[in-house]
């Protein structure tokens, strides 16, 4: 995936994100466009929302800082999106605390029964 100049995102092909590895610019008359809460449920990615909090793991230590997920706000929800692969998901902890941080910003929290870990979108620059 990659970010539209309009703000839309582009869903890319396989081909299409070999081909922008390379520097050949997509054509976004030839692809899929979405809006970025419809791009978060196909990729889980939590840089497409606005960042509320983050959930430290049991595995974070000073030498691996990285915390297991991070809550966002999108599309007038409250979600969790799960970053560390190395650990499962706490389903108890992640809706506890999901209902607390949706309570205060006044919002719903989505409850899912399944997190994965989601791959980075690509971003290119859109062309002028």
């Amino acid at each position: 995936m990659s970010v539209h100049r309009r703000g839309r995102i582009c869903i890319l092909s396989d081909i299409e994100i070999e081909n922008l590895a390379l520097g050949i610019q997509p054509d976004c008359r030839d692809h899929f466009h979405t809006g970025r809460a419809k791009a978060f449920e196909l990729s889980r990615h939590p840089a497409l929302g606005k960042l509320l909090a983050l959930l430290a793991s049991s595995a974070t230590t000073d030498e691996d800082p990285a915390p297991a997920g991070c809550f966002i706000e999108i599309g007038g929800w409250v979600e969790y999106a799960h970053l560390r692969s190395s650990t499962k998901p706490n389903l108890k902890v992640i809706y506890v605390l999901g209902e607390k941080i949706a309570a205060r910003e006044r919002k719903l929290f989505r409850r899912r029964t399944d997190y994965l870990v989601a791959a980075p979108p690509v971003r290119f620059k859109p062309r002028r």
